[in-house]
């Protein structure tokens, strides 16, 4: 799998990483599989692209993993010891 997309500071940079989960779902709702990938944001980002950043899927899932596939949710990381995405305002 591979996520590619385009990045925008909003006159912000963050100090570390953003870190999104990719979470496969079936039509029903249940979880699949799930990937966590983090990229900077830059204070000179407008419309940047990001470097795609490619996931191998395990080949036990392969299989059958995209006839199953019923929506793909790109989240931010929420989970308890996470303080969430920390920025800084760019100068």
């Amino acid at each position: 799998m591979t996520f590619s997309g385009n990045t925008t500071s909003l006159g912000y940079s963050t100090s570390e990483e953003a870190k999104l989960n990719v979470i496969i779902r079936t039509p029903g709702g249940a979880s699949l599989h799930s990937w966590s990938l983090g990229f900077s944001v830059r204070c000179g980002d407008n419309n940047q692209p990001l470097t795609p950043i490619t996931h191998d899927v395990p080949r036990d899932l392969t299989a059958s993993f995209f006839r199953n596939v019923g929506a793909v949710e790109i989240a931010e990381v929420s989970e308890a010891n996470s303080p969430g995405v920390r920025v800084q305002p760019c100068s």
